[in-house]
């Protein structure tokens, strides 16, 4: 044996999510050929993976797979990234509201009528996750849009949005440049800052949130 590659060539997981690897052997003396190879994971927190090749991603973190056989080793540095899959439901909290021009005309920080620092309103997001690019159908109460970003080394789920809402005709642009959250179990919590703008209007309204 003069060499051992691995395949697939996957580097990244998800939390529970499994991939079974395999081996073949560089021969000097013919072609490469199939092995079963002695499988160890240096951190047995975050991936574990088993005699026959299956790995398994347990926590958020990083580890170095190692396939012995012959007496080479080959190494593969595998991510586990937290699973942001799913639908999750429940409120935001604003922190900040600014307004101007137009908006600050139509008092879209209004306590009546817009949105004031300490309005609780409905968020949902219905995810799809593939190693660690995340998408997927984010509203704002009766405001409809797409997210989009990935998965970081800690953990964060780091994304952009865009969201529209048609009144009497006129499309309002909800745009969410910055949108950062953390999984722990069932609950999801962080923050984001939303910019609202319309093509008529003048100005445009800022929210800063809490999830």
């Amino acid at each position: 044996v003069t060499g051992l590659s691995l395949s697939p060539g996957t580097t990244v997981l998800k939390t529970n999510q499994t991939e079974t690897f395999t081996a073949s052997a560089m021969m000097s003396s013919g072609p490469s050929q199939a092995v079963q190879p002695a499988w160890t994971s240096d951190n047995t927190t975050v991936l574990s993976i088993d005699a026959a090749g299956l790995a398994r991603g347990l926590t958020n973190g990083a580890a170095t797979i190692t396939a012995t056989h012959g007496g080479v080793s080959e190494t593969r540095r595998i991510r586990v990234v937290t699973d942001y899959q799913g639908s999750w439901t429940g409120d935001y909290v604003v922190r900040r509201c600014d307004h101007s021009g137009d908006f600050r005309r139509g008092e879209f920080c209004d306590r009546e009528d817009g949105f004031w620092a300490g309005d609780r309103l409905p968020i949902g997001l219905t995810l799809t996750q593939e190693r660690d690019a995340v998408t997927g159908p984010f509203t704002l109460g009766g405001i409809a849009g797409t997210l989009a970003g990935t998965v970081d080394q800690s953990g964060q789920l780091t994304a952009t949005a865009a969201l529209t809402l048609t009144v009497d005709g006129s499309v309002i642009t909800f745009n969410v440049p910055t949108f950062a959250a953390r999984a722990d179990g069932e609950r999801l919590s962080g923050a984001f800052t939303v910019d609202v703008t319309a093509a008529n209007l003048a100005g445009q309204g800022h929210l800063e949130a809490d999830l």
